[in-house]
């Protein structure tokens, strides 16, 4: 469920940043998980570390209780379709 969440949070960060219509396809996805996640509130962000024409890279987290503490973090390449 962790990866499923940071794999969406980098899917709509994309999409949010710009404005586009179509949901970019993923190319690969690396998950690290970093700590036991409880059943709690999970929350998560992602950044676009590098956007081009047809590939971008996404780094996401996920935390629980305290953001400068992650249970899970991603990596993400997906392609951009036009």
């Amino acid at each position: 469920m962790v990866g499923a969440l940071l794999e969406s949070a980098a899917i709509v960060q994309l999409i949010w940043s710009a404005d586009a219509d179509r949901i970019p396809k993923i190319i690969d996805l690396q998950v690290d998980y970093l700590r036991s996640a409880r059943p709690v509130e999970t929350f998560a962000r992602a950044i676009i570390t590098k956007h081009g024409r047809r590939v971008a890279n996404v780094r996401a987290e996920a935390w629980q209780d305290d953001p400068a503490r992650p249970v899970a973090a991603a990596h993400a390449h997906f392609l951009l379709t036009p």
